[in-house]
């Protein structure tokens, strides 16, 4: 049997045979000297769309909503409360932060401001809240919309 004309099958006529279009895909296929079959292709199609749909539940799975990182809290506060240095509260733990924030937000703004050293457990490690976590160059109001930064993300 000779070539089939590709507009044969994307009109849907029936081979001879009464096939359907999909064998005559596969004989378009065969006959175009593609290395591809169609079982490859979808096999790849299959792959991509099942990387789609893991991306897409990784991202609504993830702990910190869309909310954009403010460039400040990543220099200067996500070296510590990205992994917890320091016995810093993680950004994203709810429960962390559910903690501090017991003691009322003002408590919270004032410990950021202020700065604290405590111990952290009984093996002697200290936590350590430098004041404005080391950026005295910042406004008392920037660290506040940063610690309310870190709160929105853990809740």
């Amino acid at each position: 049997m000779g070539r089939l004309p590709r507009a044969d099958y994307l009109r849907g006529v029936q081979n001879n045979n009464g096939g359907s279009g999909l064998i005559m895909l596969r004989r378009i296929v065969a006959s175009s000297g593609w290395s591809t079959s169609l079982r490859a292709v979808a096999r790849g199609i299959a792959g991509i769309l099942l990387a789609s749909l893991c991306a897409a539940l990784l991202a609504a799975c993830s702990s910190e909503p869309d909310v954009p990182k403010p460039p400040v809290y990543v220099s200067s506060c996500e070296p510590c409360h990205g992994n917890g240095g320091g016995g810093a509260p993680v950004t994203g733990d709810k429960e962390e932060w559910a903690m501090r924030l017991a003691k009322g937000r003002e408590a919270v703004y004032l410990l950021a401001i202020t700065g604290f050293e405590a111990p952290l457990d009984d093996e002697g490690r200290t936590a350590v809240m430098p004041a404005k976590g080391a950026r005295n160059d910042l406004s008392d109001d920037e660290i506040k919309a940063l610690v309310d930064y870190m709160i929105e993300v853990s809740q």
